[in-house]
């Protein structure tokens, strides 16, 4: 898995709690699971915010 860092705003890793924000894809809604996405043809994707 890639790890790719992207500004976000609001930005809401304040007063040093930090968030993890993870990018998760899938092809088709049907499809079983969440993934992160490899290519082009992830259409759907949902963002999981995580605080470590």
């Amino acid at each position: 898995m890639n790890n790719i860092q992207y500004l976000w705003s609001p930005n809401f890793n304040t007063n040093g709690e930090v968030r993890v924000y993870t990018v998760m894809g899938k092809t088709n809604l049907t499809d079983a699971a969440w993934v992160c996405p490899t290519n082009a043809a992830h259409r759907f994707f949902k963002v999981k915010v995580e605080m470590p």
